[in-house]
């Protein structure tokens, strides 16, 4: 039988309180910072999300200025998260590592599911987590000039969400055509399965963690991408790929 976590001894190792799933954090007493994901992603993925405003690029359609990081809770938690990664990164670092420290090998963590590397301390932070836990698997997005950060690492990736100047999600067309040039340039691109499998999540997919290239259907409840004309064709060329 595995010996049983004591978080509050783990936290308390890093100088940080604990209790009943919470942290005592400079705002407070607040949840621990990485939080189990949504139906998209897969609950036993990790994820850690901050508000628009670390962006670099601002996506017009963006879901992270939408549905449930809009309002109420999701929108403090994202503002909340953006403060303590910004004004207190020491703490942010301490409280993270900690967290990490509890998980199990092989848990995924998603970076950024909202927001994006704002600076060179903040992206050590994350590298420097990912040389720590090796057994833990760790991706995410980026539109900024640290595309390029994670490549010494064997557990942790950076896809590029702007190619050439282009956005890595769009309506079918624009995937088509992303696909196509990147692949007759000989690079490795994967086409997310998300939009056109219902029941596609991240947990277990893992193309994320070690793809540079991946190409998405848009996410706006705008545009009704299983309508579109060229939705099959689309769709046959994810169900060819490896």
């Amino acid at each position: 039988m595995s010996k049983k976590i004591n978080k509050a001894e783990i936290y308390k190792a890093y100088g940080i309180e604990y209790k009943g799933g919470k942290i005592n954090t400079p705002l407070g007493w607040l949840p621990e910072l990485l939080r189990n994901g949504n139906t998209k992603t897969g609950a036993a993925v990790k994820t850690w999300a901050m508000s628009t405003s670390t962006c670099a690029v601002q996506c017009a359609k963006c879901y992270g200025r939408t549905g449930f990081y809009a309002f109420g809770n999701g929108l403090e938690m994202l503002k909340r998260n953006a403060t303590i990664a910004r004004d207190y990164p020491e703490f942010f670092r301490n409280a993270l590592f900690a967290q990490l420290a509890t998980f199990k090998d092989g848990t995924e963590i998603r970076i950024h599911v909202v927001g994006d590397f704002f600076s060179e301390q903040y992206k050590d932070t994350w590298h420097n987590a990912a040389e720590m836990y090796p057994a833990l698997i760790f991706w995410t997005y980026t539109k900024t000039k640290y595309e390029s950060a994670f490549d010494d690492l064997d557990n942790a990736n950076i896809v590029k969400s702007l190619i050439n100047g282009e956005f890595n999600f769009g309506h079918c067309d624009h995937v088509m055509k992303l696909y196509n040039n990147l692949t007759e340039a000989g690079e490795s691109v994967h086409i997310c399965r998300c939009g056109v499998d219902d029941d596609q999540h991240c947990a277990g997919c893992h193309k994320c963690s070690i793809s540079k290239y991946v190409l998405f259907l848009e996410h706006s409840t705008e545009y009704k991408a299983k309508e579109d004309p060229l939705f099959p064709v689309l769709a046959e060329m994810i169900e060819a790929q490896a």
